[in-house]
């Protein structure tokens, strides 16, 4: 399966925490640039649809997959 990254676990813990919701799925993409500036990835849309479509496929929370969901549909 995939296996969870530094960056993917402090998104989790980002959300998990109480009180603590996505106002959209544009927080949700600036998290993920971030994420990608930061490990000095390559940031393309080809790049982000990859790292989005691999966070919700490897998501469990619905409340979270549904912003993938939203957010996948605004890229392709």
């Amino acid at each position: 399966m995939n296996k969870k990254t530094k960056a993917d676990i402090e998104i989790i813990n980002y959300f998990s925490d109480a009180g603590i919701t996505l106002k959209n799925e544009f927080e949700l993409l600036g998290l993920i640039v971030a994420e990608m500036f930061q490990n000095d990835k390559p940031i393309n849309k080809s790049r982000i649809i990859s790292v989005v479509y691999n966070n919700f496929e490897s998501e469990d929370k619905e409340e979270i997959k549904h912003y993938y969901r939203k957010l996948l549909g605004f890229l392709l």
